[in-house]
């Protein structure tokens, strides 16, 4: 390879390169190091080239080049930088997280939004947290303890006195915006079956969605009810990619598959702990 030759009888362009690695904290963006391969290489690369490059040395699209994994790379190929190369580096660690199970996935800080144990940035960290809640829930019921519905801690009021949670839950800052919008003193929190006529049993979709489905009410969450309303023209995006799918108890679920059931932003796995 043309790149490899030059990098390992050029010391003073491996000299470079590392120098403006440190100087980006061990970072590189795709930009200086397509400049050194083109500008002081003299290599053109074509684009499907530059594709293979970008998605060997930057597998989980960081948008940059760890140092770590250019070296790596590098070694492969007989050129040294005379460094070790770390076996817990940042790349290594996200795809290990990438990996795991959500049962086996420990939650921590990063995962919460705005510091709110119940607003997870991810959908592995839903299902965990789902998943640490419905054990949590059968463990007490295993134990003889009364169960009742689950009335989350973190989100929304705790109690009907609890104005200050249910304000949290409305607005970001807990203060109503302007005149014209609900008092949380005002509003009321129920389970979705105090809805329902009696008889009837809520269900999350029913029969698919449409955009008609998403009503505004009384809260500026038009913005909101917007994007569910475009979601909603495309009901697997919500329900998962189930339907339509015919069974075989016979099939093997393989990656590609478990990834169709799984797509959407209420996945059929999710289901399970409703």
């Amino acid at each position: 390879m043309e790149m490899n030759h030059h990098l390992a009888n050029d010391k003073g362009c491996l000299s470079r390169i590392r120098k403006d690695f440190l100087e980006q904290d061990d970072r590189c963006s795709y930009y200086s190091l397509f400049q050194y391969i083109e500008h002081d290489m003299k290599i053109k690369l074509s684009s499907w080239e530059k594709d293979s490059l970008e998605g060997r040395l930057d597998r989980l699209g960081f948008a940059f080049i760890e140092f770590n994994e250019f070296n790596e790379f590098c070694l492969e190929f007989g050129i040294d930088f005379g460094e070790e190369i770390i076996e817990t580096d940042l790349e290594d660690m996200l795809d290990q997280k990438i990996n795991v199970s959500y049962t086996d996935y420990k939650l921590s800080k990063a995962d919460y939004l705005n510091d709110n144990p119940s607003i997870l940035k991810s959908e592995k960290a839903a299902l965990a947290k789902a998943s640490q809640i419905w054990t949590t829930q059968k463990f007490k019921e295993s134990q003889g303890q009364k169960v009742g519905k689950y009335v989350d801690p973190d989100f929304g009021p705790r109690r009907k006195t609890d104005v200050k949670g249910s304000a949290l839950a409305m607005y970001k800052t807990g203060e109503v915006p302007r005149k014209g919008y609900p008092e949380p003193s005002k509003v009321e929190w129920v389970f979705a079956e105090s809805l329902c006529d009696p008889g009837e049993v809520p269900q999350f979709v029913d029969d698919g969605v449409a955009s008609s489905d998403c009503i505004q009410g009384n809260l500026g969450d038009c913005w909101f009810i917007s994007a569910m309303s475009v979601l909603a023209t495309r009901d697997e995006l919500l329900i998962g990619g189930r339907r339509g799918m015919e069974y075989d108890e016979d099939m093997i679920v393989d990656k590609e598959i478990a990834t169709i059931l799984s797509a959407g932003v209420y996945p059929p796995i999710f289901h399970k702990y409703r």
